[in-house]
């Protein structure tokens, strides 16, 4: 028994300490562009297709973007995908706020009771990552219409 909780006992408390609270998720997941908002707009879906998402609803007026990935299934039935929600706002006439998050799905199969459960995606990283394309997309955007 005392093998068991020493095994289970780190991956309890790494899971505790990387709890964010909104503050600081609001903090990753949000970027301030130098663009205006239909660049930011527009650059956005085209990296998230480049990402290999699936735009699945968009609303220009309000600035959403909603998008996922295919279900993947594994051998057991569960069902796996991502998905992902920007929101873009024109800030002032040079600044546009955007704040993308991630979430990752998964649904068990029906065997298993078939409930669907969500974990939202805090790295850092992914989201960096997303933002460089964004930018480098609107910056290429910026500079055709010159």
């Amino acid at each position: 028994m005392k093998r068991i909780l020493f095994l289970i006992l780190p991956f309890i408390l790494i899971g505790c300490a990387t709890q964010m609270d909104a503050l600081q998720l609001r903090q990753i997941e949000s970027k301030e562009l130098e663009a205006n908002f239909e660049d930011v707009y527009r650059a956005t879906m085209s990296v998230l297709q480049d990402a290999g998402y699936i735009i699945k609803n968009s609303d220009f007026q309000s600035g959403v973007i909603q998008a996922e990935t295919g279900k993947n299934q594994d051998f057991f039935g569960t069902e796996r995908w991502t998905e992902i929600t920007a929101t873009v706002e024109q800030f002032s006439k040079a600044i546009v706020k955007e704040r993308i998050t991630i979430l990752e799905k998964t649904k068990a199969g029906q065997s298993y009771g078939g409930g669907e459960n969500s974990r939202r995606v805090d790295n850092p990283e992914v989201l960096q990552k997303l933002y460089a394309d964004i930018k480098q997309e609107v910056f290429r955007r910026q500079n055709l219409a010159k």
